[in-house]
C-alpha cells in the first residue's frame, strides 16, 4: 500500500465534519496541495488510496502508475482525483533535451488522463487547473527559471500566476478532449486572496485548509456524493 507524505501534519486544524467521509474506492493523486488533504477527510483503507507527495511533478504520477494499475487491480478503484503541474515550474522543470517545458508539462498531463482512463471512466476523473498563488511570484523565482528551464518567451519578471493562467486554458482544452471533469480552482483561491489576502495560506505557494475544504466540498458534489 502507499503511504501518504503529508507536510502539514503538525499544523492544526479545523474541524472538517462538513466534508464528512469519503466513502467509496477513491485515489488522490498529486502534490503537497493533494497531500495535505490526508487531514481533512478520512479515507478507508483498502478503499480509497491518497498518493500524492510533496514536490510531485508530472513526471513522477507517471512513473507511479504502474503502481497505481496493481492496487487498482486489487481494490477496483471508481473515481480519481488528479491534481499536478505546477511543481513542473516552480521546483524543478526538468525535461527531455530539445523540448519545450510548457509543452512537456501539456504532453504529460494528457498521457496521465490517458492512463487513469484505462481504469476509471473519464466522468470520474477529476482534473483541478493550476492554482492561483502569491502574486508576487515570479517567474525568476522558479527552479526552473534558475536552471535555464523556463521557456525565454516568458518575461522573467511575469507574474507565475499568468504563466499558470495561460497553461489552465490548455488544460480546460486537454479535459474535453477526454471527457474527463475539469475543476477551476484557480478561480477559488484568486477570489479567497482577494478577499483574504495570505490570511488563507501557508506561504506563498500553498493554500490552508479553509480553501482546501472548499475544495473538498465541490469535489464531493462533482462525484455525486
Amino acid at each position: 500500500m502507499f503511504k501518504c507524505f503529508d507536510p502539514w501534519s503538525k499544523d492544526p486544524r479545523p474541524d472538517a465534519s462538513c466534508i464528512g467521509d469519503f466513502n467509496g474506492k477513491f485515489i488522490f493523486e498529486g502534490h503537497s496541495q493533494v497531500a495535505g488533504f490526508g487531514n481533512l477527510v478520512k479515507l478507508v483503507d483498502g478503499k480509497s488510496i491518497n498518493i500524492a507527495r510533496g514536490g510531485d511533478q508530472t513526471w513522477h504520477v507517471l512513473e507511479q502508475f504502474k503502481e497505481v494499475r496493481q492496487e487498482h487491480e486489487k481494490y477496483g478503484y471508481e473515481k480519481a482525483y488528479i491534481h499536478i503541474g505546477e511543481n513542473d515550474f516552480i521546483i524543478s522543470g526538468m525535461v527531455p533535451h530539445g523540448k519545450d517545458l510548457v509543452q512537456t508539462v501539456f504532453d504529460n498531463i494528457r498521457k496521465i488522463i490517458e492512463d487513469y482512463c484505462t481504469i476509471i471512466p473519464a466522468e470520474s476523473i477529476i482534473i483541478p487547473n493550476f492554482s492561483y498563488i502569491d502574486p508576487a511570484y515570479k517567474v525568476k523565482d522558479t527552479w526552473a527559471y534558475r536552471a535555464g528551464w523556463m521557456p525565454d518567451y516568458f518575461d522573467p519578471n511575469l507574474e507565475l500566476n499568468h504563466v499558470f493562467a495561460y497553461c489552465n486554458g490548455v488544460i480546460d482544452s486537454i479535459c474535453a478532449d477526454y471527457g474527463v471533469k475539469r475543476l477551476d480552482i484557480y478561480s477559488v483561491l484568486y477570489y479567497y486572496w482577494k478577499t483574504e489576502g495570505k490570511k488563507y495560506w501557508w506561504d506563498q505557494l500553498h493554500f490552508a485548509n479553509q480553501c482546501q475544504l472548499h475544495i473538498l466540498a465541490t469535489v464531493k458534489g462533482m462525484w455525486g456524493l
